[in-house]
Order: C-alpha cells, then sequence, then structure tokens
C-alpha cells in the first residue's frame, strides 16, 4: 500500500513538472531574449554619445582654427598694437573659456600681447607650435598634452601673420577639453555614465565625472585597450576603474596631429532595469511552481517519504561512526519494512564488532606501554652489571698483565669488547623505546636549522670522508626538534658510513609539498642494499653486514622508521646493490614552506 501510494505522488509531481518546465521554458527564454536586447540598445546609445561628442570636439577644432584666420586680418593684430590686441584676447576667453590663453608673439620669439597676464616676455624660439607655423606658413595643430600648471588636458593651435609673403608675427590659441565636461552635464546621460579620453597608449587625458587621481595615469594592458588601439571605433563590455561592469561605446577624435579615444561607459544594471519586471514574474511563476511541488511532495511524503528519510539519515550517522542509531521504523510485511529491519541488524552486527575493536585495542595499547616499560626498566638495570664487568675486566688485565699468557690477555679483551657491545645495545634499545614516551611536545622546527645542528655533529666524519651534502631551503614543520636531529643524523650518518671505497660520499636532501604532507628524499652514491633485504631494513637489530665490515647495531633505521610514524608519516627506501640508495619519508604539513 506505501509504495502504491509512493508511486502515486510520484505521478502527480510529474504531471506537476510537465505543466511547469514548458512555462517556465518560455519566461526564461523571453527573459534573455529582453537582456540581449537591453544590452545591444545600450551599447548603441554609448557608441552613440561617443560619436557625437568626437564630432563635437572636430567643430571645436575647426572653430579655433576659424577664429585664428579671422584675427590674424585684424588691423591691430597685424600692426602689432599690444593693448588693442590684449583687449581683443582678454574679450575671447571671456567669452569662450576653453581657451586657455591667446597669444601673438613676433617672429623673433617676443610676446607681444596676451590674454592672460604672463611671467615671461618671450617664448623659447624652438617651440614647436612657434616653428612649425613659421616655417610651413600654416596653421599648425599641437598634440594633446596635460598642461603643467591647470594639469587640464590641451593643445596648441597656431597661425602665421604674413606681411608681403614673409612671417611678421605669430597666433597661438591654448584649447582645452572644458567642453567635454559641460556636454556630459548637459546632456541627458543616464545615471552613472562615465566619459573618458584616452590617447593611443591608454593614458587618461580627461575624465567625467571627476576622475580624482587618474588623470595622466594610463588604465594598463587590457583587451579593451587593444580594441581602442587596433579600431577607429566600436563596443565591448569590461569592468570600469571604479570595478562596476560597464556597456562601452568609443570613437576616434580625429584631427590633424591628434588621434585620441572618447569612451562612453553606461552601468550595466540601468541596462537590465527593463528586464526586473520580467523577472518579476519569472519569480512569480516560480513561486507559484514551488508551491504546487511541495504540495504534491507533501502528500507523498505523509505516506512513504517520512520512511524513506529516516532511513537516508540513518545510513549516514551510519557512516559518521553513530553505531547505536537505529530507523526507529515498526517492522511489516511491506518492502520498507523489510529494509528497515536490515538496517537495524546491520547496525547492531556492527556495534558488536565495534566493541570487540575497542577491547582489543585497549589490550594492545597495554601492552605496548608494559613492553616500553620493560625495556626501559631492563635498560637501566643492566647498566650497572656492564660497568662492572668491563671495569672489573680491565683491571684484571691491567693488574696482572705481566702474569698472564697471550690467550688470557686475548679472552680479557673479548670480554672487554662484549661488554662494550652490550653496554652499546642497551643503550640504542633505550633510545629506541624513549622515542614514543620521552618525546619533547611539538613545535615549529626549522629543518634547515636541523640540518646545520646534524652538520656539527657529524663534523669529523664529514672532513674525513670529504662528504658533500646538498639541500635547498627546506620547509618548517611541526615536530620534535631534537627529534628531527635523530631522525637526520641517522639517515646521513649511515650515508656516510656505507660509502663506496674511493668514492666521495654525496648526499642530497630535496622537499616537495603534497597535500597536507611534507615529502623528503635523503639520497645518497653509497653501497646501496641488495633487493632482497629491502623489506627488513627498518626492523630492529638486522644487521646486512658484520660488525667488523661496519660498526653498528642495527637499530638506527628502526628508530628512523620510528620517529617517522610518531609524527604521522611514513617511510620506505628505493635501493639497488652498488648504485646508492633512496630514503624517502613523509611529515605531516602543520608547517609552512
Amino acid at each position: 500500500m506505501a509504495i502504491g501510494i509512493s508511486g502515486l505522488r510520484g505521478r502527480l509531481v510529474l504531471l506537476v513538472l510537465f505543466a511547469v518546465i514548458p512555462a517556465l521554458g518560455v519566461l526564461l527564454f523571453t527573459a534573455f531574449s529582453e537582456i540581449r536586447y537591453e544590452m545591444d540598445r545600450a551599447l548603441k546609445d554609448a557608441h552613440r554619445f561617443a560619436r557625437y561628442a568626437a564630432e563635437h570636439n572636430n567643430s571645436a577644432m575647426n572653430g579655433t582654427k576659424h577664429l585664428l584666420l579671422g584675427l590674424s586680418k585684424i588691423p591691430q593684430i597685424r600692426d602689432m598694437d599690444a593693448p588693442a590686441c590684449e583687449k581683443i584676447f582678454t574679450d575671447l576667453i571671456d567669452v569662450y573659456p576653453s581657451y586657455e590663453n591667446i597669444l601673438l608673439v613676433d617672429a623673433s620669439g617676443s610676446i607681444v600681447c596676451s590674454g592672460r597676464p604672463l611671467t615671461i616676455t618671450r617664448i623659447p624660439t624652438n617651440t614647436e607650435w612657434f616653428t612649425k607655423a613659421v616655417s610651413e606658413g600654416s596653421f599648425y595643430f599641437g598634440s594633446y598634452r596635460l598642461g603643467l600648471v591647470t594639469g587640464a588636458t590641451e593643445f596648441s593651435l597656431s597661425f602665421p601673420v604674413e606681411d608681403n609673403g614673409a612671417v611678421k608675427s605669430v597666433l597661438s590659441t591654448t584649447f582645452n577639453l572644458s567642453w567635454f565636461r559641460a556636454i556630459a552635464a548637459g546632456s541627458q546621460l543616464p545615471e552613472g555614465t562615465t566619459l573618458t579620453v584616452l590617447d593611443s597608449s591608454g593614458k587618461i587625458l580627461a575624465m567625467y565625472p571627476d576622475a580624482g587621481d587618474w588623470i595622466g595615469k594610463s588604465i594598463g594592458r587590457s583587451k579593451a585597450v587593444e580594441m581602442m588601439q587596433n579600431n577607429n571605433d566600436g563596443m565591448f563590455r569590461a569592468i570600469g576603474l571604479d570595478g562596476e561592469k560597464r556597456l562601452f561605446g568609443f570613437t576616434t577624435m580625429t584631427g590633424q596631429g591628434t588621434n585620441l579615444r572618447l569612451m562612453v561607459g553606461i552601468p550595466e544594471k540601468l541596462a537590465m532595469e527593463p528586464v526586473k519586471k520580467v523577472f518579476f514574474y519569472i519569480g512569480v511563476w516560480i513561486v507559484f511552481s514551488t508551491i504546487v511541488l511541495i504540495t504534491a511532495w507533501v502528500a507523498g511524503s505523509l505516506f512513504a517519504l517520512n520512511k524513506i528519510n529516516r532511513l537516508v539519515n540513518v545510513t549516514k550517522e551510519l557512516s559518521t561512526g553513530n553505531l547505536s542509531i537505529r530507523t526507529g521504523i515498526r517492522s511489516g510485511r511491506g518492502d520498507l519494512g523489510q529494509l528497515a529491519r536490515a538496517f537495524d541488524s546491520m547496525a547492531e552486527a556492527l556495534q558488536e564488532r565495534d566493541r570487540e575493536l575497542e577491547a582489543q585495542t585497549e589490550e594492545l595499547e597495554r601492552s605496548n606501554e608494559e613492553l616500553e616499560q620493560f625495556a626501559y626498566i631492563a635498560s637501566h638495570d643492566l647498566q650497572e652489571p656492564l660497568r662492572m664487568i668491563s671495569s672489573y675486566t680491565q683491571l684484571l688485565a691491567k693488574r696482572y698483565k705481566d702474569q698472564l699468557d697471550n690467550d688470557a690477555n686475548e679472552f680479557i679483551n673479548y670480554a672487554v669488547d662484549g661488554a662494550n657491545r652490550m653496554q652499546v645495545l642497551i643503550n640504542d634499545l633505550l633510545s629506541y623505546s624513549r622515542v614514543g614516551t620521552k618525546g619533547e611536545d611539538f613545535s615549529h622546527v626549522d629543518l634547515n636549522s636541523v640540518l646545520e645542528a646534524v652538520k656539527a655533529n657529524l663534523k669529523g666524519v664529514i672532513e674525513e670522508t670529504g662528504a658533500v651534502i646538498k639541500y635547498s631551503k627546506l620547509p618548517t614543520v611541526m615536530a620534535d626538534n631534537s627529534q628531527m636531529i635523530q631522525l637526520f643524523q641517522n639517515l646521513i650518518g649511515n650515508a656516510v658510513k656505507f660509502r663506496r671505497e674511493g668514492v666521495t660520499p654525496e648526499i642530497e636532501i630535496t622537499s616537495k609539498k603534497e597535500g597536507n604532507l611534507f615529502r623528503f628524499v635523503v639520497k645518497d652514491n653509497g653501497i646501496g642494499i641488495d633487493k632482497k633485504y629491502l623489506d627488513r631494513i627498518f626492523v630492529i637489530f638486522q644487521r646486512l653486514h658484520t660488525k667488523e665490515e661496519f660498526p653498528g647495531t642495527g637499530i638506527g633505521l628502526a628508530i628512523c622508521k620510528k620517529i617517522v610514524e610518531r609524527h604521522g608519516g611514513e617511510i620506505s627506501v628505493e635501493s639497488a646493490e652498488g648504485k646508492g640508495s633512496d630514503f624517502t619519508f613523509t611529515l605531516q604539513g602543520k608547517g609552512r614552506e
């Protein structure tokens, strides 16, 4: 019965979906079509206004050209009547604020008159607008630049005044982009629209609204700048200097000696305003559809879905380790009842097995503690008898040296050597047992400092063998500082000890970050290890050579393994006999590179 009702619920949901999805698809298609239309319209508006502003600039330059031509025909200016021409220039500047200044300069470079007061009486004869007008005898259009005094964008236009074919004087005006802000402020532009004038390198010469400290600075390299450099006009979408997404249209402000780009940017969010109504209707439709779907869903949940959800939640709890969880569903003849019974049986079995594992773990931990305590106590208790055996045997040899034959002296030496070796074994066993019980707290350990300490400890054998130790910058890790010294000292010491005859030992240490781990490799060029012994190289007291060939107790690598495991890592070795060995180990990446 439950499955049948659940199936009915599913069919109801499908019917609703088949009714809702097509309508929702139509609404979304309409919305996205509207977005594309509004975006294209805003781009074209930005491009259209950019062209309008550029034409205004061209008209202003042509008007300036006609102004200078008209001024050159006025008698007071042709006769260089300073008071009269100064009044003419002053009146013109008052009427046309786009002119920074108007000058009349004679052929020698002396300033005859000026529309604004000046602190100089002549101009350098190499001034570009002056020399061009004199040499070419025609209009000269300078390039746009930032004024040193005003900080505004301006350019100079000059025209020679001739008398009988010879240049008598030069008229010059400095024209600024004040019209730019006026036309922007007077136009009915969408709120937040920006107008920007840039040179060919992308440097900002003018900007509306207030550009702050951007005037004179470059907007940097971008696809937008490349597009403007390679095209006279166009449209694009980009992020503005204020970090807001904008729709840009640009065109070229052409003229003699000029090649600027005028760019208009409309906020993208403004283009989206007409689309909001469409999205409102979509939102209403989604809410309505959601209510219908929830109604169908709840109708099914009243019967079977709550049981299925209960089974899903129990599964999640089991995966997190909560083995005491049960479904709480009454077992019945239906499929869900049988499934719930199977879940509860599985959880019970897992919980019983978990209890057994906990008991075994506790027993193993107790056994390890007893073994460590035994090794520690045994090592201490054996130290004193061994010292006594060694001391009295040496005393015996010294006192009765002349009374004993060679065999007796040899036997005494064997006894002393055996006692000494036993003491070394006990000390190594004590070191091994202390790795896990007497370690220091973890702290930030700079492994570069560790390597320097190891090199100092092994200075004698390094100098004796000429060993070369190479390593790049090593990371800082969370570790036991003394155990890190012991780890690297054992590995480097073994590399030096097990060297090939006649070959200078070379040891290279590298590190690499791998997720949450640091992987280290200690590579040497020593005698190597036969592959058949690689599986027992880290076992305590496992020696591959006699003490006459190489001294030691065979416990160093076992200590290395225990140190690495205490730090949450693993250690392994790759080697070939006669070709050296690569010892690789990992440490938990809780430090920093």
